[in-house]
């Protein structure tokens, strides 16, 4: 932070959001000419998150990807399936190699400051608190959380948490040309319960769980679970932990803000997590991509909302889940085994056309559904 001249972007946040948002503005060339900082409070280093998501062909960070799959394995705890995905591939970014390359990339533009720093405060007029001193900017790109209230009468919040393990096991357990999307093979008193398994060699795979609930479980409850699945459904007594992750992610149909003023909300704080199934990666370049074609046009960065009938359906299937009256394993299972592979994708990435949903929707059970469509418009509407 050189001077005291103020810069034309801040990047509040250094995580998935900021970086995708500034990788993306160099590549469309919109920061030729500008002074931008981007500000964490840590040095980001560790395989502290794994990335998952789909596409066709090659995305923005395809040299990233550690591993992909277009087999994925479902069990819905009575039966089980294998699931074709293409042309569509399953893809794994490791948030190490993320680091490690948008470090190289970002520290190549000579309008990128990258600075360790704690952001205390920040005001919608263009100015940051940051480790006790103020600087301005003309926007300020935050994936800080604006503060609101939580309002439970009229919107739902839930949990995805989730515990994973990188195991090395003695054998070759493992066929690294498909992986396990969903196995629900696991108690549900939780909530929505399952496990996925990401196999990256023959001896070595991510087994992770993850459940949506309200709240979080204790530490001992994770490392039980992990350890029956891995010894009872992968039939693995011995194997060796190599790496530990836990994450939690918030789910939920409460509207987010796009902007206050000159702050400019980025990835979860701008509502880029899907909020029925935790999913962000692709949601975050998509958003992250507008952002870039705007500044690129010196336009407003205001990035118009859009997908409104999509986050209807987010708060009809927390509204399933708040209920009780449908397991989550059976949505998950009717969906996928009722239609095909690549459509239930597009729709999770809310990629779908209406005539599309309508075939998906009549895959689903209706009554409860209809129930739950019922119990959220009064709730948000009346």
């Amino acid at each position: 932070m050189q001077g005291s001249t103020p810069y034309d972007y801040i990047v509040a946040g250094g995580g998935l959001a900021g970086r995708s948002l500034l990788s993306h503005a160099m590549w469309a060339g919109a920061l030729k000419g500008k002074r931008v900082l981007m500000v964490d409070k840590e040095e980001k280093q560790a395989n502290d998150h794994t990335w998952c998501f789909w596409e066709t062909g090659a995305g923005p960070f395809e040299p990233l990807v550690h591993h992909r799959w277009e087999q994925l394995h479902f069990h819905d705890g009575n039966a089980g399936w294998l699931l074709q995905l293409s042309p569509l591939q399953y893809k794994m970014l490791r948030a190490d190699d993320f680091y490690q390359y948008t470090d190289t990339l970002l520290r190549t533009s000579r309008s990128i400051e990258m600075v360790k720093g704690t952001i205390s405060d920040i005001t919608p007029e263009g100015c940051a608190m940051i480790d006790g001193e103020p600087v301005k900017a003309r926007y300020i790109f935050s994936s800080i959380p604006a503060q609101t209230s939580h309002l439970p009468k009229t919107y739902h919040y839930f949990l995805q948490h989730f515990k994973g393990w990188m195991i090395e096991t003695p054998m070759n357990l493992f066929d690294t040309g498909k992986a396990t999307l969903m196995d629900f093979r696991v108690s549900q008193q939780h909530g929505p319960a399952f496990f996925y398994v990401l196999p990256v060699a023959p001896d070595k795979a991510l087994v992770e769980y993850t459940l949506f609930s309200p709240s979080t479980l204790n530490e001992t409850d994770y490392d039980d679970a992990l350890h029956y699945y891995i010894t009872h459904h992968l039939q693995c007594s011995h194997y060796k932990v190599l790496e530990q992750e836990f994450g939690v992610i918030p789910m939920t149909d409460q509207p987010f803000a796009s902007h206050n003023g000159n702050i400019i909300y980025i990835g979860g704080a701008a509502g880029q997590i899907k909020g029925s199934t935790g999913y962000a990666f692709q949601n975050i370049q998509r958003h992250s991509a507008a952002l870039a074609s705007l500044l690129l046009r010196e336009q407003p960065p205001h990035v118009p909302r859009s997908g409104q009938r999509f986050r209807l359906y987010d708060s009809v299937m927390l509204q399933v889940l708040a209920s009780g009256k449908l397991p989550g394993r059976e949505v998950f299972s009717r969906m996928f085994d009722r239609n095909s592979t690549g459509k239930v994708f597009r729709f999770l990435d809310n990629q779908t056309r209406f005539s599309e949903e309508l075939g998906i929707f009549a895959s689903l059970p209706k009554r409860a559904f209809l129930q739950a469509a019922a119990k959220t418009f009064s709730r948000l509407y009346l």
